[in-house]
């Protein structure tokens, strides 16, 4: 059938139509016909932001979160409007309207961090009838009065498993104190407490979060990606390994590469777009504690079927066979599957390259001599640990 609704005044809108052949219906949820005035709300007051509002809410920069009492009317109230200005008789006009919360409560978040700010809340029935504005509520937004945070070690080297250490003693909080410490460790395992350790058996990305609360009820949350390499890397990096991050290079030259964020199992930023110009090299300071003899090994990915790159070390190549290193594809470039591998350097002959450094800085370039390559990561991995490696 059609239907077609007409009006003589101005300013009606429709939300949903409900058509029944029963003339006693009355909309459930709609409460009473209006028989008096709506209370104002009242008791307006800051509260403390809870781990429940951390789910919910990004909090950054300056926050509040205000209370009142519900309001009361003989036909019931439904909702509430919260208006906001920067002076103290600001009006509770449509030009100031936060929000309309169910609740008496409300968040108003990533704010200027110092700015004086004034609430006033109204409430309204199914009807669409308003109370009187509340009190003005003046406030100064603050940052979080709870603040997590934590670090993380990797423990001892172990070939089948890696231990990561937990500590959150750095998180802080403005009233009150801290008692509870809540872990969820990505792997589907949780923890409680300041200190915590756990044991990760797969390499992957695992968010970490921490959720912390006071006696007060106050309380946040924090998270964090880790990278957890295969048991072997995470054995070297333990027992000496020197990790650099591709995308920390110090130096380029004969092209331009791009740092990328986003790819799959990444260990965090990425160099791609190293390709284009035979010649383009990028270079890698690396602070070496314990002279030793060192080989190296590069997680890359690459969509080609091969890529070659030249390596030097403090300028010179260590020998022929550190040239036209070949690197074989991967399948591609991690963009929507994990196309990373670990290969440590060989020459021809299949052996691994070794190269003594004295303790200091040194500098580590690589020249792109054919072939797409993305890196993710370089490891120099000393030559007493390379019994662990594939």
């Amino acid at each position: 059938m059609d239907l077609e609704l007409s009006t003589s005044a101005a300013g009606i809108a429709v939300d949903c139509l409900c058509i029944t052949n029963d003339p006693d219906f009355q909309p459930t949820g709609r409460g009473r016909e209006p028989s008096g005035e709506l209370a104002v709300p009242d008791g307006l007051r800051t509260a403390a932001f809870t781990i429940g509002d951390a789910e919910r809410f990004q909090l950054t920069g300056g926050q509040v979160k205000i209370a009142w009492q519900p309001a009361a009317a003989s036909q019931g109230v439904t909702r509430y409007q919260v208006y906001r200005g920067e002076q103290a008789d600001f009006p509770a006009d449509p030009e100031h309207l936060l929000g309309s919360p169910a609740e008496p409560v409300f968040h108003d978040c990533d704010l200027e961090l110092g700015k004086r700010l004034f609430y006033r809340v109204r409430a309204m029935d199914a009807w669409g009838n308003l109370s009187a504005a509340s009190p003005v509520l003046p406030i100064t937004a603050a940052g979080p009065s709870v603040r997590p945070a934590f670090l993380h070690r990797r423990g001892a080297a172990d070939p089948l498993k890696t231990i990561i250490f937990f500590d959150a003693t750095g998180s802080s909080c403005d009233k009150g104190e801290i008692k509870h410490w809540q872990w969820e460790f990505g792997d589907g395992s949780t923890g409680e407490g300041v200190q915590v350790s756990h044991t990760y058996t797969d390499p992957g990305r695992y968010r970490v979060v921490l959720r912390i609360g006071t006696e007060g009820g106050a309380g946040a949350k924090l998270q964090k990606t880790i990278q957890i390499s295969p048991a072997w890397v995470e054995s070297v990096r333990t027992g000496g390994g020197i990790w650099l991050e591709a995308e920390k290079h110090s130096g380029e030259g004969g092209g331009t590469s791009r740092i990328m964020s986003g790819r799959v199992n990444a260990s965090g930023r990425i160099v791609t777009y190293w390709d284009k110009d035979k010649g383009h090299w990028l270079e890698w300071k690396v602070p070496v504690t314990a002279a030793g003899t060192y080989a190296i090994a590069l997680r890359y990915a690459s969509g080609a079927s091969q890529a070659l790159r030249d390596c030097q070390i403090d300028g010179t190549s260590p020998g022929t066979e550190w040239n036209g290193l070949p690197f074989a594809g991967t399948g591609g470039y991690c963009t929507q599957t994990d196309n990373w591998v670990w290969r440590l350097l060989k020459g021809k002959d299949g052996e691994v390259l070794r190269h003594s450094l004295s303790a200091g800085e040194h500098t580590l370039r690589l020249t792109n001599r054919g072939g797409g390559m993305a890196l993710d990561a370089i490891l120099l991995v000393p030559s007493g640990a390379l019994s662990v490696t594939p």
